[in-house]
């Protein structure tokens, strides 16, 4: 929606992100925005499912409320990643302050990210070695993946929780 009049905009030479125009910078931004608006849902769906799967997996393994706790941070972000989401795709044109969606996109991230490493942590305190197995297959996939987030901002918001956890 926003490219062609990205493209129209976009200078010959290159040009620090800080250098351009304001009206050039919101292009990029609401350009960005569309596109994490319309991975998120995906996002969401897939990574509701995986965290269903995880818990039925240690359904029975005796793992504590921390675990639980983890599980159902990690459901409830990624609803509020969805309804983000669809807030920008309803609004986008009548919102103005594109910085405070911006905003909530990293701050679900970072939660999003904070309740996975609770899984990852309180998970290993009760597995046994196949489910050991699966949490180490998680963490690495959670590191990995922000690297397909867009910007290094949200990816970062995702990736710094799971890493110091």
């Amino acid at each position: 929606m926003h490219i062609a009049k990205l493209k129209r905009a976009w200078p010959q030479s290159s040009k620090k992100y800080s250098d351009l125009t304001g009206e050039m910078r919101a292009t990029i931004d609401r350009s960005q925005l569309d596109v994490r608006a319309g991975l998120a849902p995906r996002m969401a769906l897939t990574g509701t499912i995986v965290a269903l799967v995880i818990g039925r997996i240690f359904w029975n393994a005796g793992g504590g409320g921390l675990f639980w706790i983890g599980i159902a941070g990690v459901i409830a972000s990624y609803a509020l990643l969805f309804a983000v989401s669809a807030n920008w795709r309803r609004k986008s044109q009548h919102i103005n302050n594109v910085d405070r969606i911006k905003y909530s996109f990293l701050v679900v991230q970072f939660l999003i990210g904070i309740f996975w490493s609770i899984v990852l942590i309180a998970g290993l305190e009760s597995a046994n070695a196949l489910q050991i197995s699966i949490l180490y297959a998680l963490g690495v996939a959670l590191l990995s993946a922000p690297a397909f987030y867009g910007p290094a901002s949200y990816s970062l918001s995702l990736w710094a929780p799971i890493s110091v956890g």
